[in-house]
């Protein structure tokens, strides 16, 4: 169950990030002065209970496209991963925001849910009147178990742009659905593929 602090003030807060995050991308396709509207999100448990993490889909307000941001929040640095920025949280304090499939834990969890059939984590209130109460993601997803034989170490494979063609042989997958579509959000390979 993956928590969230609707009163908390954030800065810098998610949509801005994402704002001045994305389009610095060698993958982004859209103009540099394009808003952003959220289409949806989902998360994941991390067993431990340190690492957030969130999978944030928007759409490009111009081009119309819809871009997969994989997140993960930790109070501490990480050693290695790709650090998008660092946020105050007026409730869990400093976090360090990284690239979701350059955080070890992200990558352990999804690969996990795609082969175990896993979904995302339900979220729910932390704190205050609403304590316990659910809050809708506006997305869901669903691992399909495994779907060929690896013969050795498998590789999440996570797009930015959605929607983005399968590969033929994927080891696993996980679909997502979403206020206005569907479709695969992330895959795995063989890593000898």
């Amino acid at each position: 169950m993956a928590t969230v602090h609707p009163e908390a003030v954030i800065s810098p807060r998610k949509s801005e990030l994402i704002a001045e995050w994305l389009p610095r991308q060698s993958w982004y396709r859209g103009p540099a002065d394009q808003r952003f509207k959220r289409v949806g999100s989902y998360r994941f448990d991390d067993p431990e209970g340190e690492v957030g993490m969130e999978t944030i889909l928007t759409r490009g307000q111009i081009d119309g496209q819809i871009y997969q941001i994989p997140m993960t929040y930790r109070g501490a640095a990480l050693a290695s991963g790709e650090l998008m920025t660092t946020m105050e949280h007026s409730i869990l304090g400093p976090r360090h925001i990284y690239v979701g499939t350059t955080d070890p834990v992200f990558l352990a969890v999804i690969t996990a849910t795609m082969i175990d059939r896993g979904r995302e984590a339900e979220q729910v209130i932390a704190g205050g009147d609403q304590h316990g109460v659910a809050v809708p993601s506006g997305a869901q997803v669903r691992g399909s178990g495994r779907l060929t034989e690896s013969d050795g170490d498998v590789e999440v494979v996570m797009p930015h742009l959605i929607p983005a063609p399968l590969p033929r042989e994927v080891v696993a997958k996980l679909e997502g659905y979403w206020t206005d579509g569907t479709g695969p959000v992330a895959w795995l390979i063989d890593a000898k593929s």
